[in-house]
């Protein structure tokens, strides 16, 4: 027997070689196939079990949760002033014989400014007598406003005071310009040109005031009393002014009544 019927010739080089790439070959389609694959199952998963979206939502979650626990607070916080405002209210208004708290009660009401739930305060008063209110305008928290006063000061009637501004002496005055208005602005006859830059004229209503020391003014615009004294011309006398909301009196300036 020869040695080549024994022993099978190898097989060529090149067929060798290119068995190899054929062999190489069908792994990179499969491994591309097997990641196609990876790839499709990922489109197709469902968008909300993306960690992005899933992150998203929890930020969203926790910016809504804040916002309703900021209102909540809120609206307790305003819940609780307007029950302070209302006993406040209330306690003045029932500091009397039972017929004036009634009728302070029921003007309260009236106005708006006091809640009367299932109508129990007008179940309570309804026996007593309807008479004009006894509280005064200085028992009132937020309001209302003192009404327009008939007569008061004359027109024409003016106070001064001095100031400073940028190292000029300027003159204010308060003078009342009809018959219910006054205005406080700079004098122009009687300060420099300097301070009338930038200048601004307050408008003011003359109420009625439970002081006659005083004369009692209102500012619209930035919701505030002003009371100047009820003194003699060439008498000089403390004003003061307040916030309408607030019950405590502020120091202004020292003034004199010219007019």
């Amino acid at each position: 027997m020869s040695e080549s019927e024994v022993f099978p010739a190898s097989p060529p080089p090149d067929e060798e070689h290119k068995k190899r790439e054929l062999d190489l070959r069908e792994r990179e389609v499969a491994a591309r196939e097997r990641e196609i694959a990876a790839k499709e199952a990922e489109i197709n998963r469902s968008p909300w079990l993306n960690p992005l979206v899933i992150g998203l939502f929890v930020a969203a979650l926790g910016f809504t949760g804040n916002a309703v626990v900021a209102l909540l607070n809120n609206q307790n916080s305003q819940g609780v002033e307007r029950f302070r405002a209302q006993s406040k209210l209330v306690t003045d208004a029932i500091n009397t014989d039972q017929q004036k708290a009634c009728n302070n009660l029921l003007f309260l009401v009236n106005l708006k400014l006091l809640e009367d739930t299932d109508s129990a305060i007008k179940q309570a008063c309804q026996n007593q007598p309807q008479q004009a209110p006894s509280l005064g305008w200085s028992n009132f928290v937020n309001g209302p406003i003192p009404p327009i006063i008939k007569g008061g000061a004359p027109i024409g009637t003016k106070y001064q005071s001095k100031y400073k501004k940028n190292d000029l002496e300027c003159v204010n005055e308060t003078v009342k310009v009809s018959a219910t208005g006054w205005e406080e602005r700079t004098s122009s006859s009687d300060s420099p040109a300097g301070c009338e830059v930038d200048a601004v004229i307050f408008p003011y209503t003359e109420r009625e005031s439970n002081d006659p020391q005083y004369f009692l003014l209102y500012d619209e615009g930035r919701n505030l009393f002003a009371r100047l004294p009820n003194i003699a011309v060439g008498g000089t006398g403390p004003s003061d002014w307040r916030l309408v909301s607030n019950q405590t009196w502020n120091a202004g300036r020292s003034v004199t009544r010219v007019k």
